[in-house]
């Protein structure tokens, strides 16, 4: 093709970041996998099923499994319900409390999931030790199915770390 004047045209140029840019950009990417390579690897969710504990069941659950240990009226025999322990961070605090039961929540990045946290009402007050946005998260409690598919853990014992 020509152009105007029968010349060849020439193909558009891209305009390209300056250098400095390019490099600050390079390096806000590198620190970004860094740090969520570095959740990942630095935090953890266990869980156990629901099950007897001893003479044929779990002989000795964790220590973080001791808000979810249950005894059997009748027969006296200990078991546990399903429990969980998330170490990690919280991506999401929940603001506000939309169905005004009391309780909070927070999405905590524990490994490769996301697990929902639920902080119980105390006293009839909302709990006011809710981790920032960020913060580590350090909580066990009773397991069951949350939201989209995600893991929700009913805390009974939970800390926020600094």
């Amino acid at each position: 093709m020509s152009g105007p004047a029968g010349a060849p045209r020439r193909p558009k140029r891209r305009r390209r970041l300056p250098r400095a840019l390019r490099i600050v950009l390079l390096i806000a990417v590198a620190l970004i996998v860094l740090a969520i390579g570095g959740t990942v690897a630095t935090s953890s969710y266990e869980q156990r099923p629901l099950g007897y504990i001893g003479s044929g069941g779990d002989p000795s659950p964790p220590a973080w499994t001791k808000s979810c240990q249950r005894r059997d009226g009748k027969s006296g025999r200990r078991y546990m319900l399903a429990c969980g322990h998330v170490r990690g961070r919280a991506v999401y605090v929940q603001p506000e409390d939309p169905d005004e039961d009391g309780d909070a929540h927070a999405v905590v990045i524990a490994g490769p999931r996301l697990v929902i946290v639920k902080y119980p009402v105390v006293d009839g007050r909302r709990p006011g030790h809710l981790p920032g946005l960020g913060g580590r998260v350090d909580a066990a409690g009773t397991t069951s199915p949350g939201r989209d598919g995600l893991t929700s853990i009913d805390t009974q014992s939970s800390r926020p770390r600094r």
